[in-house]
């Protein structure tokens, strides 16, 4: 009965339940949850964007949700029969909140909802109707009641779930198929391809290219060559540049919890340990009495480290101490700490002459792969699959393959989803070497088609109206999800952890 109330009084086609069932499946079949209203008492369950999510409503839609699943948890195992249960809750929790979510972004985005189709959705419902067929104001009043809601709750939630659907029908319809596209999903279903390809990097050309030595002196030299390299140097200052760093060693005590008198006890035992050190022995007290698992077995060694790896307590100790000296026990959230600070060496900066050679390697390095790419580019356009192939076992490399795979995937396996490694494969359009390097991600790729297999489709037909709402629903799901993602990263929600213990 709850489900019908809720549930819009027009037909609906087969595809249409498909598509926007698919999409969210909590906004059509999210049960009686009233925005606000009556069940605001007892707490928040979630608060999304100042929007409360009662605990009442988080109750209602629980009690719903575990009669429709309870049957299945019989006979379980008591403890996976809680686990499921636990999850059962999140699950109810984060459908509120992605349905509180999206309502409100369409509120934002002005979906409107005209009165008169409010009233007609009411009028249309058979739950409200009498024997006769007819509309009773009577038992329309009568059914809001027994679900603690008055008409004009009732009206707000029937609105709110009209803008819904509009949200999902606005997504919908952005990702009908272009012309042509049905026509060509049609041919393609039931057809296979196998892709070969070669995929390499600037860094993979660069360790195959070797600089010779006079090349190097004289762009070192040259005053093109000093302009270029100083340029470099300034851009990528941070490069060369070494900043203050110490070693330690220290001892720790740990804090066995928060009570005061198990702070002094470590306290008092740090102090004890403290008092029997020098620096000859801290090695072998840190082994003996550290409780740093890490670096009690290396003697308390920490080795080198920079301002902003420590815990502040300790960097302040570590860089302020005098080298050779030990400090204090120092507090921290770890526990205690004895520190001996074996050296310290300041801020540096590696002059410019030091490392004119490391940066004329990488400007010609640079500058040789540019033309090496160039290179591979040409031979690729040029069709010489010898030649090609000749250059590939010089550097070491070797072909791969996807394997087969339909060519309704939006993406090919290894290599991944690109309207522009697509293009040039269909523009192919027979088997043979793509005449083009393609660029993704960074990485270059040598491609060739294998394998291609035209099929018949094994699916009947489809009328363009039903193939292009088909095609749309394969494509809805993982926008929408996507887009709801950005959305929930950008709003504020609170959650009650207290929810999946609820008995």
């Amino acid at each position: 009965m709850l489900e019908k109330v809720r549930k819009p009084g027009r037909a609906k086609s087969f595809f249409a339940y498909i598509l926007f069932g698919a999409i969210v499946l909590v906004f059509v079949f999210m049960g009686v949850t009233p925005d606000q209203g009556p069940f605001t008492t007892g707490g928040s369950a979630a608060v999304v964007n100042g929007q409360i999510i009662s605990m009442a409503q988080f109750r209602q839609r629980l009690m719903f949700v575990e009669e429709q699943q309870g049957p299945q948890l019989q006979g379980l195992p008591e403890e996976i029969r809680e686990q499921r249960l636990r999850q059962m809750r999140s699950d109810v929790l984060e459908g509120m909140i992605v349905h509180e979510l999206s309502a409100s972004v369409a509120e934002r985005e002005r979906f409107k909802v005209a009165d008169a189709e409010v009233r007609q959705l009411i009028l249309d419902n058979e739950v409200f109707h009498d024997e006769d067929g007819l509309f009773r104001r009577e038992r329309y009043e009568q059914i809001l009641r027994a679900n603690g809601w008055t008409s004009s709750e009732y009206e707000r939630l029937l609105r709110r779930d009209i803008i819904l659907t509009r949200l999902q029908e606005s997504f919908a319809q952005a990702l009908m198929p272009i012309p042509g596209q049905i026509e060509r999903d049609e041919k393609l279903r039931g057809s296979s391809l196998n892709v070969g390809f070669v995929s390499f990097d600037r860094a993979s050309l660069q360790r195959e290219i070797e600089i010779p030595p006079r090349t190097l002196i004289s762009f070192m030299e040259s005053s093109e060559g000093l302009e270029k390299m100083r340029q470099l140097y300034e851009q990528n200052i941070e490069e060369y540049r070494t900043p203050e760093r110490a070693r330690a060693r220290h001892i720790l005590v740990e804090v066995e919890g928060p009570d005061d008198h198990l702070q002094r006890a470590a306290r008092e035992k740090a102090e004890e340990i403290h008092s029997q050190l020098t620096v000859e022995n801290f090695a072998a007290f840190a082994e003996e009495h550290s409780q740093d698992p890490g670096s009690a077995q290396r003697g308390g060694d920490l080795g080198w480290f920079s301002r902003g790896r420590m815990v502040p307590a300790f960097e302040e100790a570590a860089f302020s101490l005098p080298i050779g000296e030990m400090s204090e026990p120092v507090l921290s959230e770890f526990g205690y700490h004895i520190i001996l600070v074996e050296n310290r060496e300041a801020e540096s900066l590696r002059d410019f002459d030091l490392v004119k050679e490391e940066l004329a390697q990488k400007i010609l390095s640079r500058d040789l792969v540019d033309d090496e790419l160039a290179e591979w580019e040409k031979l690729v356009q040029s069709g010489d699959e010898g030649a090609l192939e000749r250059r590939i076992s010089r550097v070491g490399w070797a072909w791969s393959e996807t394997g087969p795979f339909d060519l309704t995937r939006e993406e090919m396996p290894r290599l991944g989803e690109s309207d522009r490694l697509w293009n040039a494969v269909l523009e192919r359009g027979q088997e043979g070497l793509v005449p083009q390097l393609i660029t993704l991600g960074g990485r270059y790729h040598l491609i060739k088609v294998k394998d291609l297999s035209i099929g018949e489709s094994g699916l009947s037909p489809l009328d363009p109206a039903s193939a292009a709402q088909f095609f749309a629903l394969m494509r809805t799901g993982r926008v929408f999800e996507s887009w709801l993602d950005q959305e929930k990263a950008q709003a504020k929600i609170q959650r009650n952890a207290q929810l999946l213990s609820l008995n």
